[in-house]
């Protein structure tokens, strides 16, 4: 029993295997807050269900990256574990595993402010927030991590190594496609890293490192000149993201239409200008509010002498965060949106170079560091509990739904995951506003399934002007889930 106490208390002490079951704790504590699976993961998880009830075949028909449901669909078939479970303990893993392969490098490197790292990755918003969702995006920052830390872990490049590199490269990619960009990253490191080696070593460095996928790309060659291959929905999608003609076209219509809408015709040339770095500074803006309370740190001197020196410490990180904040940039461009799943990310890569920047903080401001430490803790806190109103009227409109319909039934329903917890799938529907626009609609589906305010004129007068029925109402203190119907329920 000692010997097991002894073991405990250094597994604890250690500040990696403290991270992992910190952040094991933290998901656990979230997942246990909610009430409702996410959106995205009530998706996912019907997916893997039909790919073990129907086959593999079914996966590209309803999702064309579908990668994370036939890994959940797999593991159902091997173990038989419920898939929704498999999909939480895949979240929590990968969010663990994340959290502690950067607390590693930090340890390695700079081990004086390897707490700061743990404190850091832990209560960082933007990526803690997504504790209890199960969302593609855990196991692309895994993973992504998880090559750098290779990389990272020993100078020499084997071909054992290389190769491990690459699987974790792929296996990201596999989550979403943009894990690609690391390629680049460690290309750019390896070549360029200061180190005695002579310049023939340093190509065949990197030939240990890329082997698999320069024969990858040669058989992508073949695939494209005998196939349809760049024809594939994600790949063919992501190519048109990253075409530079079409950056630009997206880049021009935005310009010219800020330049006819909103500027003086004398300032038409500066559209342009005006809206690039309007979408630069935007993006940074954002990423710096997702940082949270860290993001203090570039208001002081001592601060921005740390990022530089965190920076220099970890050159694979910071070009890695240049290379992943240029396909954030594009995707703005291109898509004219970001949100924080897309940009956590960005903050994950910079937790090492933060880390030594708040530990040289640290001996200038000693008072405050006591208070960021607080704040920091606070906010680990806040990302996993939740206080906002639980939505108990979606389980209680799927009950209903399970109760009073048959499955031949045709059901709108304005958040799938009703379908999802009333057994129903989780079928594609349109939007609520085209519902209540296009008078059509009412003629297609038996019952309504919509999320409203009760004092909701508006909505109510769509109801009366359509002549549907109240069914059934829930509410959760915050809003009601109406089930509408054309059929008298006395019928």
């Amino acid at each position: 029993m000692a010997a097991l106490k002894e073991k405990i208390y250094k597994s604890i002490k250690d500040p990696v295997c403290f991270t992992f079951i910190s952040s094991i704790a933290l998901s656990l504590i979230a997942i246990f807050g909610t009430v409702t699976i996410g959106k995205d993961g009530a998706f996912y998880v019907d997916i893997a269900r039909s790919i073990s009830s129907n086959g593999l075949s079914v996966a590209f028909d309803r999702f064309n990256w579908p990668w994370y449901s036939i890994l959940i669909a797999a593991i159902h078939n091997t173990t038989n574990f419920n898939h929704e479970f498999i999909a939480y303990l895949a979240t929590i893993l990968f969010m663990a595993g994340t959290c502690s392969l950067t607390v590693s490098m930090v340890k390695r490197k700079n081990p004086e402010a390897v707490y700061w790292a743990v404190l850091l990755v832990l209560s960082v918003p933007v990526f803690n927030s997504f504790r209890a969702e199960i969302i593609r995006e855990t196991g692309f920052w895994f993973f992504i991590i998880l090559a750098i830390w290779l990389v990272f872990l020993d100078s020499k490049i084997t071909f054992t190594k290389g190769l491990y590199i690459q699987l974790a490269i792929t296996t990201a990619a596999l989550f979403r496609l943009e894990a690609l960009f690391v390629i680049p990253a460690v290309f750019i490191y390896l070549l360029f890293r200061q180190s005695s080696a002579s310049e023939q070593n340093r190509f065949v460095a990197l030939f240990k490192c890329f082997y698999g996928f320069f024969f990858l790309f040669f058989l992508c060659i073949l695939a494209v000149l005998g196939t349809d291959f760049l024809a594939q929905p994600r790949i063919a999608q992501n190519l048109y993201l990253i075409n530079p003609y079409n950056i630009y076209k997206s880049f021009v219509v935005v310009s010219d239409g800020f330049a006819q809408t909103v500027l003086l015709k004398w300032s038409h040339s500066d559209a342009a200008t005006i809206v690039f770095f309007g979408f630069l500074i935007a993006l940074v803006i954002r990423i710096i509010s997702y940082a949270g309370i860290v993001s203090l740190i570039l208001l002081d001197t001592t601060g921005r002498k740390g990022l530089v020196e965190g920076a220099k410490n970890y050159k694979l990180n910071f070009i890695s965060m240049i290379l992943y904040f240029i396909v954030l940039l594009v995707f703005f461009f291109q898509v004219k949106f970001i949100n924080s799943r897309y940009s956590a990310l960005l903050l994950i890569l910079s937790v090492p170079i933060l880390a030594v920047a708040v530990h040289n903080i640290k001996f200038k401001w000693p008072k405050l560091a006591n208070i960021f430490v607080f704040l920091s803790l606070l906010l680990m806190l806040s990302n996993v509990i939740s206080t906002s109103t639980k939505k108990t009227h979606y389980l209680e409109a799927a009950h209903w739904i399970q109760e009073n319909t048959k499955v031949t039934d045709k059901i709108y329903y304005e958040d799938s995951r009703v379908a999802y917890y009333a057994d129903r799938g989780y079928p594609n529907m349109p939007l609520v506003t085209d519902i209540i626009k296009n008078k059509n609609y009412i003629d297609v589906y038996d019952y309504f399934v919509m999320e409203s305010d009760i004092e909701n004129k508006t909505f109510l007068k769509w109801i009366e002007e359509n002549k549907l029925i109240i069914a059934a109402e829930q509410n959760n203190g915050k809003k009601t889930m109406f089930i509408l119907t054309k059929r008298s329920l006395t019928s």
